[in-house]
């Protein structure tokens, strides 16, 4: 996947992204990947600092995603992948609203 980041950046990633490789790759870009960490990790600890950076960040996002999870159906009928599409973009949409007229309204 291609993306446009500025150099300094940090990434922040759950264990999918568990790859040293990649994560020598990104910092010769310049680009800070700070991915979760398995228990048995052995291999580049990090401080504490950094892991509770990256715990504090990860529960922002996690928050989101539950959030946003928590509308959405359970499973979404779909004919084509247009459909599909089409109604996963209506509920993000009708999230995004709904938070905006949460918090114009206090």
């Amino acid at each position: 996947m291609e993306l446009d980041i500025p150099q300094d950046a940090t990434i922040y990633a759950d264990g999918a992204y568990n790859c040293f490789d990649l994560e020598d790759i990104l910092k010769d870009e310049g680009i800070r990947l700070l991915a979760k960490r398995g228990v048995r990790a052995k291999q580049r600890l990090r401080t504490q600092a950094e892991e509770k950076q990256l715990s504090s960040r990860r529960q922002i996002v996690e928050t989101a995603f539950s959030s946003l999870s928590s509308l959405l159906p359970r499973y979404i009928k779909a004919r084509t992948e247009a459909g599909f599409l089409i109604k996963v973009m209506c509920s993000v949409l009708a999230y995004s609203v709904s938070f905006i007229c949460k918090t114009s309204l206090t």
